[in-house]
């Protein structure tokens, strides 16, 4: 028998993983092939679509049980019971989380929190309960790390040779010694992240900063800048502006009712890995110019399939026209007669289509003031978009400086409850070769 990395143990004979050793020796009635032969069709769809989330949005080990299957994570201890015509999702969680809806029980003296759903039918799998496990991912905090350590206690024994000892002597003098040199030459604690260059992707925020052509622009009023009376010098600001403006975040609910506002987006999405879509050529030749699923395409035969759970950014070169109203917006006029006169780059609405049905992404940016081209009348992209609770970025600065591959993105918005967006600070990580 061996052991995988996480703690499960793995049959020799059909080399399926359980939880127990004890369950091992039933494998036959346990397997997850048998539970799904006894499903209907229709569980088995629900089955599959679920372990694809799950296995996307973290590493996962399937452990088959009497009843279905334990998930086993480093942040989730769970299981989906797997019945004729339903299945059940249920998590144990060591932290609450704001979503209450799934919420079943809260038992033990360390506070441990019970979370269950029960799917009936694939469209039952909805965006809500998508949205509502990553928050559990989220949040669910080591629970099945703790809790698994439990089987990791089972150890082989076997009595040390006097060289071993003195091997294993010699090599713990040599670690603390390579320790204290360690503790020594670091007075202050080291970087943990990658080395490598960080970029700005966001344009300051300033009286030249660009909104939408009905929104109010950004002020900065002084309350006070000087010396005091006490011989120190004090200064504070107060400002306002719209949420949509400069470098910011359209949350899902800016155009779909009820998705997530600006503070309950998932960290996840919003912390990830990038890629770039170059379409800078084809833009520059037409001011509305839409982004087609060919472009993405083009992309992927070149660099591979879209990550799952990717910030997806495409430069359109728009950002060399800011702060230049006219020629970044497409007109100089304000109010609402103006909004017909805008012209620039935008996702054409069968792309967005694209990716919600074909890809599984986090977010998406564009170098330009909306997601939509300029002369959109119905904002169809954001409407698709944000209907699956992806959100979007918009006046991303700097991608030209980004490769199509390789980026870290932290796009952290102003943490407003309830908003439909929030002004973004924006930032990516190329991290250096090894």
């Amino acid at each position: 028998m061996t052991r995988a990395a996480f703690p499960v143990w793995i049959c020799p004979v059909c080399r399926r993983e359980f939880a127990r050793k004890s369950q091992m020796h039933s494998c036959k009635v346990t397997s997850l092939e048998t539970h799904l032969a006894k499903a209907s069709p229709e569980t088995r769809r629900i089955y599959e679509a679920v372990e694809k989330f799950l296995r996307g949005i973290g590493r996962l080990s399937i452990v088959p049980t009497k009843t279905g299957v334990s998930l086993l994570s480093r942040t989730l201890l769970g299981g989906v019971s797997i019945r004729k015509d339903y299945l059940y999702i249920g998590f144990i969680l060591t932290r609450e989380i704001e979503d209450r809806r799934f919420l079943r029980a809260e038992r033990g003296s360390r506070r441990t929190y019970v979370y269950r759903i029960q799917l009936r039918t694939l469209a039952d799998f909805d965006d809500k309960v998508r949205a509502w496990l990553r928050e559990a991912h989220e949040v669910g905090m080591m629970a099945g790390r703790r809790w698994t350590r439990r089987d990791q206690t089972v150890r082989r024994r076997r009595t040390k040779s006097t060289a071993e000892v003195n091997s294993m002597k010699k090599l713990a003098t040599s670690a603390f010694v390579f320790a204290a040199v360690l503790l020594c030459a670091c007075s202050t604690r080291q970087d943990q992240l990658p080395k490598g260059e960080w970029i700005d992707l966001s344009h300051d925020l300033s009286s030249e900063t660009l909104y939408w052509p009905t929104a109010e622009p950004f002020k900065l009023e002084t309350v006070s800048a000087g010396m005091t009376e006490k011989g120190y010098y004090y200064s504070a600001y107060k400002f306002s502006a719209a949420e949509h403006g400069g470098t910011h975040i359209d949350a899902p609910v800016h155009f779909a009712e009820g998705r997530n506002p600006v503070d309950r987006i998932p960290l996840t999405q919003l912390i990830a890995s990038a890629i770039k879509v170059d379409v800078t050529a084809k833009a520059s030749g037409d001011r509305d110019y839409q982004i087609s699923t060919s472009d993405f395409e083009s992309w992927e035969s070149r660099h591979g399939r879209i990550p799952e759970g990717a910030i997806v950014l495409v430069e359109t070169g728009w950002g060399r026209y800011w702060p230049d109203r006219l020629k970044y917006l497409g007109t100089e006029r304000l109010g609402p007669e103006a909004v017909a006169e805008l012209h620039f780059p935008g996702l054409a609405p069968e792309a967005a289509q694209w990716l919600t049905e074909n890809r599984s992404i986090g977010a998406i940016g564009l170098d330009t003031p909306s997601i939509d081209y300029g002369q959109s009348q119905l904002f169809e992209s954001h409407r698709i978009l944000m209907a699956r609770d992806i959100p979007a970025l918009e006046n991303v600065a700097n991608l030209d400086r980004l490769p199509a591959t390789g980026a870290m993105v932290v796009a952290l918005p102003m943490k407003i409850r309830g908003g439909s967006g929030a002004p973004l600070r924006v930032v990516a990580l190329l991290p250096t070769p090894r």
